[in-house]
């Protein structure tokens, strides 16, 4: 809810939908008022920062395509997914502390198996963007946001379209980014970020998506917020090194 909030940016008007998908089977009472609780949760956050908010709730066994079918009827076109870090079958979509110590958070995600077949449903759905966090503290206490870019992706209309995104963020945290690109990429990144929005930015060009993780290490530090920008199977851009790391 804390990172669903900072998306909407100035956006007053345009509610907020905490969803939760319900299997039909095994203790379904219990399950039901398990997610109430949840979202009453989700409901007390938004109008807490004087949001509207409409909770959804569904019954399906298959959740994944749920959520998928539920997105579209709403014509929503950013979601945004906990994710614990391990792969799942089944998915919560907010965390019982309602996301209180809700690093890294990704967008939009470029899912494999190995994160569960409702994140992966979701990804597969082109139509939205899959903004995928982990967010074991509170943004508030973010003092700077990485973003790590993988080659090619630059040039592309998602990135610039989701540059404005990230932007939007940044402004709502108050806080500098360091992009991370590669060699060729880094004027191009500069000027789409650039353009979205006055932001205090440093570009830290690399040569080969081989030494991402080293530059990771070396260097993020306490309290950054960590996103990796994905790009789907079959777009400009795409490679594998996003889900390894």
């Amino acid at each position: 809810m804390e990172l669903a909030l900072l998306l909407r940016g100035e956006d007053k008007k345009t509610p907020i939908y905490p969803a939760l998908v319900v299997a039909d089977g095994g203790d379904f009472a219990r399950a039901m008022a398990d997610g109430d609780k949840i979202l009453a949760h989700a409901v007390e956050q938004a109008s807490a920062a004087d949001c509207p908010v409409e909770p959804i709730k569904r019954v399906h066994n298959d959740p994944g395509r749920a959520l998928v079918r539920t997105r579209k009827e709403l014509g929503v076109e950013h979601v945004v997914v906990p994710w614990d870090g391990t792969a799942s079958r089944g998915l919560r979509s907010i965390p019982d502390d309602g996301g209180s110590a809700p690093p890294p958070s990704v967008m939009p995600a470029g899912a494999t198996s190995r994160m569960g077949h409702v994140i992966d449903e979701l990804v597969a759905d082109a139509g939205v963007n899959v903004h995928l966090s982990r967010l074991p503290h509170p943004l508030g206490t973010c003092s700077r946001v990485v973003v790590l870019i993988p080659p090619g992706v630059a040039s592309s209309q998602a990135f610039f379209e989701g540059s404005h995104v990230l932007a939007r963020l940044c402004k709502a945290l108050g806080a500098p980014v360091l992009a991370i690109a590669q060699d060729q990429d880094a004027s191009l990144v500069r000027e789409s970020l650039g353009r979205a929005a006055e932001l205090r930015l440093e570009v830290v060009p690399y040569a080969s998506t081989r030494s991402w993780l080293q530059l990771m290490n070396d260097t993020v530090r306490a309290n950054d917020l960590v996103i990796l920008w994905g790009v789907r199977e079959r777009e400009a851009g795409f490679s594998p090194e996003p889900s390894q790391v």
